[in-house]
């Protein structure tokens, strides 16, 4: 039996021109369903599934962080497993301009 994590998840696109507070981006709340015992990439494969433009097509931009107090608390890499986030945790995934350091641009 596998279980299933439902993340309230956050994505934003500096595209937008909304609120966030002047960031040039609202954040939109969505509600993903990825396995307990899965990763952050998981999570982001979830992300893309759902908003398939988002971080150059291919999540190589997408970020996943915990924010507390409007700032980013902590950042989750790609294999760190998602029991590790809390269900009190704001967690965000987000999309950056930038590639991460040290890829190939």
């Amino acid at each position: 039996s596998s279980s299933s994590s439902s993340s309230s998840s956050s994505s934003s696109s500096s595209s937008n021109g909304g609120g966030g507070g002047g960031l040039g981006w609202a954040p939109a709340a969505v509600e993903l369903s990825v396995p307990l015992a899965g990763t952050v990439s998981d999570l982001r494969a979830a992300c893309l599934a759902k908003f398939p433009k988002l971080g150059g097509g291919n999540g190589g931009r997408l970020r996943v962080a915990d924010v507390w107090q409007n700032r980013v608390y902590k950042s989750y890499r790609s294999g760190e497993r998602l029991v590790e986030i809390r269900a009190s945790d704001e967690t965000y995934v987000f999309e950056t301009t930038l590639a991460p350091h040290g890829a190939a641009a």
